[in-house]
Formats: structure tokens, C-alpha cells, sequence
């Protein structure tokens, strides 16, 4: 039968519930911890792991653990710590932050992490990070409420997902009133995909926040005074999703007030949209509802006393960045045509990058014509 600590209190002293560390345990050990309370330590972690497999952590409620994180996941053996199940736990209030002071935190120490899941725990009013994952692999985290962080350091995230966590499921997860982000997801290094998705950020002033690569999110909900949903990673010869391309996709019903990035395009997204980069550039776009406008802009058109009966002027040709042969245009005079004017039409049409208009006298007399302004946009 595995070691179970159960239905035990700790309170005071310098730790709560230590397993595995310090090379003594037998490699592969199975453990239950549940049913515990854990409450003002004077220093360490409540509940920390070194080694094993097939470990569960449930149903414990930890409350001012002391100097370091509620619950610690570190590897203390070459072998590792595979098969964890972390799910149920309360973790509230801990004012003893001078240490790391994180709620649940996966490291993976001599002999890595992988294969964790970590789900509907309650999290509230820590020091750090609400969940914090470093280089682990293959993980879960799922159905978790992190609120209430006044006590957080400035830079704290509700989930935190380091650069090297790698075939991370992050889902159906609520972070609200964080000091930081919500949500913060890392570099991912391996040759597996993150995936973010269904999560709520109900931070007044947080974020959602990816600097990562190899990262898929959709279906993510911020709150619509955030005005901060950033995707940082996108540059040349990486991507979003893989290390050449990706896609982000925000379905119908999304609340997103601006959107920023370091893709050297820029070109704002609305509610509803899909954008998908390649290799530092954005390829295509596609929205619901509405369109996107992708350039907008002026041009004027080229006075003639004379534009001769049935001819065209040169076309005039306008930069708009970003602009595809596949877009098209709204445009409108800005100044009052004149008689001449009148009597002309003219032409619009988009080639790669530019807007272009032509006028015609299609009459059989020569016109006067202005230089008048046409105000345009290119949507897509």
C-alpha cells in the first residue's frame, strides 16, 4: 500500500508534508497525500514531492504555509516524478511571502516532470505565481479558480507556463483580480504544442499574455476592460503555432478592446477573427462579423484642362501596406467634383501593397478635370 498521509494538521514548525526528497525513498514510490490542513508554518512548502510515480495530492486545504510554495513538485532523483494528479486542494491566504510564496508549482529538478494534471483547485490571495509550471513535460491544468491575489508580487500571473513546458493542455481555467496577467504562456522549446483554450481573464488590469512559440490558443474570453490581449512571440523565422507558422482564433463572442504584438504588421484584429502568421508575417485574415480593414489612406488625382475625348490618365498609385490582389476597396471623393468631373469616371483596383485609380473621359469632348482627393480603405 502506498505512503498515505491522511486526515493530518499541521501547524507551526518548519515544513508540513515532505516526500521523497533526499535520495532516500525507493525509486517509483506510489503516494496518496489527502485530507490534510496545513496552516502557519514558520518556513518551507506544505506539501512537497521529490520522487515516485502514480501520485495524488486531493482534497488538502493549506492556509499561511510558510516561506515557500503550497504545493512543490521538484525532482529529487534521476528517475523522476511521472503520473501526478494534483486536483481538489484549497489553497487560501498565505501572507508568509518573503519566500517564493507560489500556490502549485511543478519544476522538474534532477529527473524531470511529466505527465500531470492539475484541476479544480482553489486558489486565492497567495504571494506569486497562482500556478506555476517550469520545464515540465505533458500536462493538464484544467477547471482551476486563482483569485483574489492582493497580496501578490507586481509581476505574479494567475497561470504561469515557463519557457521549456512543453504538451501543456491549459483549459476551462478562471483567473480574476491577478497583480499581473491571467494568463502567461512561455517559449516552448520541445517539438510538442501548448494549447490554451476556454479560458476567463477577469483581471481589471491584467492580461492575457503569449511570448511563446509552438503555441495554439483559441476560444479564449478577456474582460472588456482589459484593453491588453498580447501575442508576443510572432518574429522572423518563428511563429505562433510551430516554427513557421500559426494560427489564433478568437471565436464569435470574444471581448477584445485592442491587440498588440511585436509581428511586424500590427494590423489590428477584431472580435471574431481569425489571423494566421508565416514565418514572422501575417498571411491571411478573416473576421466574423464584419471585415478587416488592412490600409487606408489618401490619393489625388492628376488635374487637366483638357483630358482629351475618350482617353485615360496614368494611373495613380498609392502605398497600402499589407494589401492583397484579393482585397478590395471603399473609397469616396473628399472635395466636390467639378462639371468635368462630372462627365469622367474612374477606376479603382488593388495590386500587392498599393491601391491604384484610374479616371476616363469617355465622352466625345475634351473635359476639365481637378485634382480631386479620394478618401480609400482596403478590406478584407
Amino acid at each position: 500500500m502506498p505512503p498515505t498521509p491522511f486526515g493530518l494538521t499541521f501547524a507551526g514548525g518548519g515544513g508540513g508534508i515532505i516526500v521523497g526528497f533526499g535520495g532516500t525513498s525507493t525509486v517509483g514510490s506510489e503516494y496518496i497525500v489527502q485530507g490534510n490542513t496545513i496552516s502557519n508554518l514558520n518556513s518551507g512548502s506544505g506539501i512537497q514531492i521529490g520522487d515516485g510515480r502514480n501520485i495524488v495530492i486531493s482534497g488538502n486545504i493549506l492556509r499561511n504555509w510558510g516561506t515557500g510554495d503550497g504545493i512543490n513538485i521538484n525532482s529529487s532523483l534521476a528517475t523522476g516524478i511521472q503520473n501526478l494528479t494534483i486536483t481538489g486542494n484549497i489553497l487560501d491566504t498565505n501572507t508568509n511571502s518573503a519566500g517564493s510564496g507560489n500556490g502549485i508549482v511543478c519544476s522538474p529538478g534532477v529527473g524531470g516532470v511529466k505527465n500531470v494534471t492539475i484541476g479544480s483547485n482553489q486558489i486565492s490571495s497567495i504571494a506569486f505565481h497562482g500556478i506555476k509550471i517550469n520545464a515540465c513535460l505533458d500536462g493538464t491544468i484544467t477547471g482551476n479558480q486563482i483569485f483574489n491575489f492582493n497580496l501578490q508580487a507586481a509581476s505574479a500571473n494567475g497561470i504561469d507556463l515557463e519557457s521549456g513546458a512543453t504538451a501543456w493542455t491549459i483549459g476551462n481555467n478562471r483567473a480574476r483580480s491577478t497583480a499581473a496577467n491571467g494568463f502567461a504562456i512561455g517559449i516552448n522549446t520541445g517539438a510538442v504544442d501548448n494549447i490554451v483554450s476556454g479560458n476567463i481573464d477577469l483581471n481589471a488590469a491584467g492580461a492575457f499574455y503569449d511570448n511563446g512559440t509552438r503555441t495554439i490558443i483559441f476560444g479564449e474570453k478577456v474582460n472588456a476592460s482589459d484593453k491588453n490581449f498580447q501575442l508576443n512571440s510572432p518574429g522572423a523565422g518563428i511563429g505562433l503555432n510551430g516554427s513557421t507558422s500559426g494560427v489564433v482564433t478568437h471565436v464569435a463572442g470574444s471581448v477584445i478592446t485592442s491587440y498588440t504584438e511585436t509581428d511586424p504588421l500590427a494590423v489590428p484584429i477584431v472580435a471574431g477573427a481569425v489571423k494566421t502568421y508565416t514565418t514572422g508575417a501575417v498571411a491571411s485574415f478573416s473576421a466574423a462579423p464584419g471585415s478587416l480593414t488592412i490600409a487606408s489612406g489618401t490619393s489625388t488625382l492628376t488635374s487637366n484642362a483638357a483630358l482629351a475625348a475618350v482617353t485615360s490618365q496614368a494611373a495613380i498609385t498609392t502605398t497600402a501596406t499589407n494589401a492583397l490582389t484579393t482585397d478590395a476597396i471603399e473609397w469616396s471623393f473628399a472635395t466636390a467634383p467639378t462639371a468635368g468631373d462630372n462627365l469622367c469616371h474612374v477606376l479603382s483596383y488593388v495590386t500587392a501593397g498599393n491601391v491604384n485609380f484610374v479616371r476616363t473621359n469617355p465622352t466625345a469632348a475634351a473635359q476639365n478635370v481637378s485634382a480631386l482627393i479620394i478618401n480609400w480603405r482596403v478590406v478584407r
